[in-house]
Parts: structure tokens; C-alpha cells; sequence
């Protein structure tokens, strides 16, 4: 699987925590965070929890969401549903999660679907600042900057490596091609607009996980 990663303009089962795998023996645990955790987040969740789940990339990833003013009463949105539908992708049990210092903790991997959250993220645990990343972020530095330094990545386990592969991605952060805009690290919101936009949405989620799989995979593998 290779794809040239560029932003366009503009877990367990659902419901289940980092908890379920975070701190488990060889469990890599990425936490993919929104606001209402009903459109975006938990779509970057089963999109990456497909695009991980590949015969030849060992069983260490769990891939859980949660929103940062998600309200556990609420439910997708049927547009949420269908939207993710047309990608072969089912969100029609999940359960929205608030997200909590505690699942920032756990995860060994933080993907905001826009800079609001990551900085969320950051604000709520600041320690897991060099871990979190917007999703088009991460995407972008697994194009460009980790391809080239996988061959370096030595650690023993595939966790570690991934882990590894997680601390070079923030020391090259800053290193990457300039964007035209900042607003190209973010996913557009699509709750309560149109078509469209669910559309471009899914678009940027889907073409930004097939980038990050890939790249984690091939860590995974080493």
C-alpha cells in the first residue's frame, strides 16, 4: 500500500477505551480524538482499525476515539452512519466517549482530526505533547520524513518500534514542506452540513489512514 499523502483545501469494539489495550504487554494504542466524537474521530477509528488489521502486520494495535465535549447521550448522526457506509465502514453501534486525561495517558499515539483538538489534548495532559499530532499531520510526516528513517528504527519489539517510530515523527515535525495554509492540517467538520461535505471529510480521513497504516505497518513488520 503506497500513497503520496497531501491535505486537501478546505479500538476494540466502538465505544471500547485505550483501557482495553493501554499498557498491555506489546499493545500499541492510537486514540484518534474530535469534539463530538460522532462524525470524525470515531470514522479515523474504524478506518484505522481496517487498515491495520493486515495478515502480515502483527496483532499490537488497539485504535479507540473519543470527542473533547462528546456527550454519551447522544447518537451518530444517521449522516455519520451513511457517510461512512459508502467506505465499506460501520458506525452505526458507536457509543460517543468524552475524552479524559486518562485516555490521553494510555495511548501511545494522540490523532486530532484538527489543531483545536490536538491542542485540547495538550492542554488536558501536557505531557503527552510529543505524542499528539493532528491526523493530516501525522499523515503528512509518515510521507515525507518516516519512510526514510524506518530503516533506522532498531528497537526488538514491534511496540517499541513503533514507539520509536512516534518520537521521530515529533522530532521532525518541524521539517516538512510549508503548507499553503494551516488549516490544511485540520479535517473539515461535517456535522450538521451537507453531503458534500461528509463527503470531503471522508475523503481527507480515509486518504490520510491509508498513509499512516502503511507507514506503521511497515514498523510494525521490521
Amino acid at each position: 500500500m503506497t500513497t503520496r499523502f497531501e491535505p486537501s483545501y478546505g479500538t476494540d469494539d466502538a465505544g471500547a477505551g485505550p483501557r482495553a489495550g493501554a499498557g498491555a504487554s506489546g499493545v500499541f494504542t492510537i486514540l484518534t480524538v474530535c469534539t463530538g466524537n460522532i462524525c470524525r474521530s470515531p470514522l479515523a477509528e474504524v478506518a484505522l482499525r481496517r487498515a491495520l488489521a493486515c495478515d502480515e502486520v502483527p496483532t499490537v494495535f488497539a485504535v479507540a476515539s473519543a470527542g473533547t465535549r462528546a456527550d454519551p447521550r447522544s447518537a451518530v448522526p444517521h449522516e455519520s452512519v451513511t457517510s461512512a457506509a459508502l467506505a465499506h465502514l460501520d458506525l452505526s453501534t458507536h457509543s460517543p466517549r468524552l475524552l479524559t486525561a486518562t485516555m490521553l495517558a494510555d495511548a501511545d499515539l494522540v490523532l486530532g482530526l484538527s489543531r483545536e483538538h490536538r491542542r485540547a489534548a495538550a492542554v488536558m495532559l501536557p505531557r503527552i505533547t510529543r505524542k499528539t499530532f493532528t491526523l493530516n499531520e501525522f499523515a503528512r510526516i509518515a510521507h515525507y520524513t518516516l519512510p526514510g528513517l524506518v530503516p533506522s528504527i532498531s528497537s526488538d519489539t514491534p511496540r517499541a518500534r513503533l514507539t520509536e517510530a512516534v518520537r521521530l515523527a515529533a522530532a521532525t515535525r518541524g521539517t516538512l514542506p510549508a503548507l499553503d495554509y494551516p488549516g490544511q492540517l485540520d479535517v473539515s467538520d461535517p456535522f450538521a452540513r451537507d453531503e458534500s461535505v461528509y463527503a470531503a471529510s471522508r475523503l481527507d480521513v480515509l486518504r490520510a489512514v491509508e498513509t499512516i497504516a502503511d507507514v506503521l505497518g511497515q514498523v510494525a513488520r521490521r
